[in-house]
């Protein structure tokens, strides 16, 4: 992602470069963004080591173009920006044929 912008206190408009591609050649778009964020919100420690890292849960993320989503938090955060910066933002791939353990754990928290 290479340019972020507050929209208002609560929203946080990101775009994403439009030359990106994951190692196994899909683009990555608003879509991917999209995708990883729906799949990790809905974990309950997306990151076990630093629960501080966890975007607040009644976060919602919108596509608003092709290399543009927007993430419309429930209250002010400054630090969303940071904790944006811990998402796993994988193709879609991943997230159909390996995830973080979906295929034998039915979970993306892993084993632990």
């Amino acid at each position: 992602m290479s340019l972020y912008r507050w929209v208002d206190e609560r929203t946080l408009e990101v775009r994403i470069r439009r030359d990106e591609t994951f190692p196994d050649g899909q683009r990555l778009t608003a879509e991917s963004v999209k995708q990883a964020f729906d799949e990790q919100i809905r974990w309950s420690a997306p990151h076990p080591p630093g629960t501080h890292f966890n975007i607040d849960r009644r976060t919602r993320c919108e596509v608003t173009g092709p290399y543009k989503v927007r993430f419309h938090l429930p209250e002010p955060d400054g630090l969303v920006v940071g904790k944006l910066r811990a998402t796993h933002i994988m193709s879609s791939r991943f997230w159909r044929d390996l995830g973080f353990g979906y295929a034998s754990d039915e979970s993306g928290e892993g084993h632990w």
